[in-house]
């Protein structure tokens, strides 16, 4: 009877401890595989969602990291990323359309204010006021021809260009023998138009016409 009885006090107490190896093995189970969903399912989830909720609120600049996964998750990262992108390529369309817009606005009213000159000072004014605000980056002259056709003096400027005589002879511009735009660019591609200073310098020159005949030219080179 001792001996049985002390038999059954071993296998009930490797039965506690099996009991509490298998406890604790199922506890560390679910840990990992807690550990395993929260960061490969749901961190990764919540984040995509915050990150969708933002692109659909056209907030393209938040940032989307790349996740190379080849499952279902990797599959909506990469979704996520082309969403993004194509979000960012049609703000970008939509402000180039804008900016186009405000050209054309800009350079009708020039039109319109053009039109309605009554000398000559007045023509120059309304070139000088809008042709920076057409080409912001771009300063420049406006000429004019004498009675002769034979000379150009400037009578308006905007932002300070550096390279253009003040007068020359119509025989010195490319444009003006063309009779159409040309781009003075000897160090490159072109000849330079011989009333620029430094041969090595861009400059345009648009021939400006009234009734098919030449009156006057328009000079730009890049600000400095």
């Amino acid at each position: 009877g001792a001996a049985l009885n002390e038999a059954q006090e071993r296998s009930d107490w490797y039965a506690a401890a099996a009991k509490t190896m298998l406890g604790i093995t199922a506890a560390l189970f679910l840990s990992v595989l807690y550990f395993i969903l929260k960061r490969r399912v749901a961190m990764p989830l919540t984040r995509m969602s915050g990150i969708v909720t933002r692109l659909a609120e056209q907030d393209y600049a938040v940032e989307v990291p790349l996740d190379r996964r080849s499952d279902e998750i990797g599959e909506m990262n990469k979704a996520i990323h082309i969403f993004r992108e194509n979000g960012l390529e049609r703000d970008r369309l939509d402000a180039e359309r804008r900016l186009d817009q405000q050209t054309k606005d800009l350079i009708l009213q020039m039109m319109h204010r053009l039109q309605a000159c009554q000398s000559q000072d007045e023509l120059a004014e309304v070139v000088a006021r809008f042709a920076p605000q057409v080409f912001p980056n771009l300063a420049g002259h406006l000429y004019v021809l004498n009675d002769s056709r034979t000379l150009l003096s400037r009578v308006g400027t905007w932002l300070d260009p550096q390279h253009s005589a003040p007068t020359f002879p119509s025989s010195a511009c490319w444009g003006l023998r063309r009779g159409r735009p040309h781009v003075s660019n000897r160090g490159h591609s072109d000849i330079a138009c011989q009333h620029l200073d430094d041969e090595g310098v861009i400059g345009l020159c648009v021939p400006l016409t009234a009734q098919g005949d030449t009156i006057g030219l328009l000079y730009f080179e890049e600000r400095s």
